[in-house]
C-alpha cells in the first residue's frame, strides 16, 4: 500500500500574534482569555492556507497516485480552520485542471499540538511567581525531557505521534 503524508502545522492564530514567539504572555493585556483549544486563524493565517493549498495542487498529479485524501486535525479550532481553507483552495485548484477530489476530515487527538501546561495562560511574572523553579528544572533535564508543570515534554509528544503513525 502506498501512503502519501504530508504534515502541515495550523496557520498563523491570534496566540501566535500576540506572544510573538515566546513561551509566555509579556502581560495582561496580551492575554486572550479563551480556552487554548478554541483559539482561531487570524486572517493572516487563512491567506497562509490558501497558499498551502495552491502549492500543494502545484505538483498533485506527480506526488498524489490517488484522488481520496484524508485531512487529520487535532480539533482545536485553529487545526480545523486551517485544514478547511487548505481543503477548499486545493479542490479549486484541482478542479481547474479536471481533477475531482475526494476528501475527508478526520480529528485525531493524538496530533495536537504539546500541551505547555499550566503556564499556557500566564504572563512571564506570573510564571515565575508560580514556578519559580521552572528555569532552574528546564536546564538540568534539557528541553526534550523537561515537563511543564501539567503539561508533557517533546519525548511525551514524539511517543503519541508513533502512535499515531503506528495507527494509520
Amino acid at each position: 500500500m502506498n501512503i502519501n503524508l504530508t504534515f502541515i502545522r495550523h496557520a498563523q492564530s491570534k496566540r501566535n500574534v500576540l506572544t510573538k514567539g515566546r513561551t509566555a504572555y509579556k502581560n495582561q493585556e496580551e492575554k486572550l482569555g479563551i480556552p487554548n483549544h478554541l483559539i482561531p486563524i487570524t486572517e493572516e493565517g487563512k491567506k497562509q492556507a490558501q497558499e498551502v493549498g495552491r502549492q500543494l495542487s502545484e505538483n498533485w498529479e506527480k506526488t498524489h497516485s490517488m484522488e481520496e485524501v484524508t485531512v487529520f486535525h487535532s480539533g482545536f479550532v485553529r487545526t480545523k480552520e486551517t485544514a478547511k481553507v487548505i481543503e477548499e483552495e486545493l479542490r479549486k485548484e484541482l478542479s481547474k485542471k479536471g481533477i475531482l477530489l475526494t476528501l475527508r476530515c478526520e480529528q485525531n487527538h493524538l496530533i495536537r499540538e504539546r500541551d505547555a501546561g499550566h503556564c499556557f495562560e500566564m504572563t512571564q511574572i506570573e510564571r515565575e511567581s508560580h514556578f519559580p523553579f521552572i528555569e532552574e528544572y528546564w536546564e538540568q533535564e534539557g528541553a526534550w525531557f523537561a515537563v511543564p508543570p501539567g503539561g508533557e515534554s517533546f519525548v511525551q509528544v514524539m511517543d503519541r505521534l508513533a502512535l499515531f503513525l503506528t495507527q494509520i
